[in-house]
């Protein structure tokens, strides 16, 4: 979409609020706030919704909004009675991105939706803007903009859209740094450098200070086997001065962060970047990589086929995958001979090498 001149001032303004170093409950205030500056509205408000529970929290901007003493209530009826429809619209097409109230419950069918009356009309904002940012679990954190007088226009829900991708991000970071002091709390204070998945960098990815924990995730994640310990990993390194050119070139300011992935040995290495004044916070997570089961679909496998190659590649015998799938070992044999056919190879030792290097990896990368 094209911007305005103002449109991309704001928006710039924008990121750099979010990304500003801050736990979660910071992060709340500092974003209902810094969003109220987009584009008109009379009321903003970060939304944490329990979907199972039926919890709700909320945050408003501006604070002074006269809010009614039952609104919790009400909202917690609403959804336990499955009344609000960006849930369900969001649940369908598998994202959460913006949706106007006009776009989900046109104004002649207005009369007809419950919470509508109960909610929005009486605190007189019938217009509405709202997209998740992100889903915890049960909890759906989203972010929605509301007005008395007009509705939004298609192109500022257009504009909030370009934006998500950068709120998630933000709300990933302030949980991270919320981890990470609910974890300093619990350490004693006379240690002096806890164990935990940290470091501090300059903005050309110079190493100014890291945990030990952070240190060892260097010498598994680095180039070569025994880098040196004082230093990044060229790869991290590259990736934060990238990091900054982005930042500092307006056009690509308004493109998604990436996080950097590297992987190995079965494993993946998140690195997530958080301005901290004129020094930057890398904040590490390590998790088995994903299996992209997809990448097998061209080659015709077929479901037994896949739990077969499933048990294979966790090093299961004949005998152990017959026991655990149910069925003879001749049979473990046949599927085994197809997936030599459909892979073009001929035993398993090929075979596993085969499907590691094709479910390791998303198609086209």
């Amino acid at each position: 979409m094209r911007l305005t001149a103002s449109e991309q001032k704001k928006s710039l303004q924008f990121l750099q609020t979010l990304f500003e170093y801050s736990d979660l409950e910071t992060f709340q205030k500092n974003v209902v706030k810094a969003a109220a500056r987009l584009f008109p509205a009379d009321l903003t408000v970060f939304n944490d919704h329990d979907l199972q529970t039926h919890q709700v929290h909320y945050r408003l901007y501006p604070h002074a909004f006269p809010a009614l003493p039952e609104a919790p209530d009400i909202l917690r009826w609403g959804l336990a009675h499955n009344d609000i429809p960006m849930y369900p619209f969001w649940k369908k097409i598998g994202e959460g991105r913006a949706v106007r109230f006009s776009d989900l419950v046109p104004k002649s069918q207005q009369s007809r939706w419950a919470f509508f009356h109960e909610f929005y009309l009486p605190h007189h904002i019938p217009y509405g803007i709202v997209m998740m940012v992100s889903v915890l679990g049960s909890w759906h954190l989203s972010l929605s903009f509301h007005r008395t007088d007009t509705d939004f226009s298609p192109h500022q829900r257009d504009l909030i859209n370009l934006l998500r991708p950068h709120l998630s991000q933000a709300l990933h970071n302030a949980l991270a740094v919320t981890a990470w002091q609910f974890a300093q709390n619990q350490i004693p204070t006379t240690v002096p450098d806890p164990a935990l998945p940290l470091a501090l960098v300059t903005t050309q990815g110079r190493l100014l200070w890291a945990t030990d924990q952070s240190l060892a995730l260097f010498q598994q994640y680095g180039e070569s086997l025994s880098p040196p310990k004082d230093l990044l990993p060229a790869i991290i390194t590259e990736w934060v001065q990238c990091q900054e050119q982005r930042a500092n070139d307006p056009e690509h300011r308004l493109r998604p962060p990436q996080n950097l992935a590297l992987h190995r040995n079965g494993k993946t290495l998140y690195v997530r970047l958080m301005p901290m004044g004129t020094t930057r916070l890398l904040v590490f997570e390590e998790s088995p990589s994903p299996t992209y089961w997809h990448t097998l679909e061209p080659y015709g496998v077929t479901p037994k086929e896949r739990e077969v190659v499933t048990l294979l590649l966790a090093g299961k015998t004949n005998r152990e995958m017959s026991h655990t799938l149910g069925i003879q070992v001749g049979t473990i044999q046949k599927h085994l001979g197809h997936l030599f056919e459909k892979f073009g190879v001929e035993n398993r030792t090929a075979l596993i090498a085969t499907v590691k290097t094709l479910v390791a990896h998303p198609p086209n990368q």
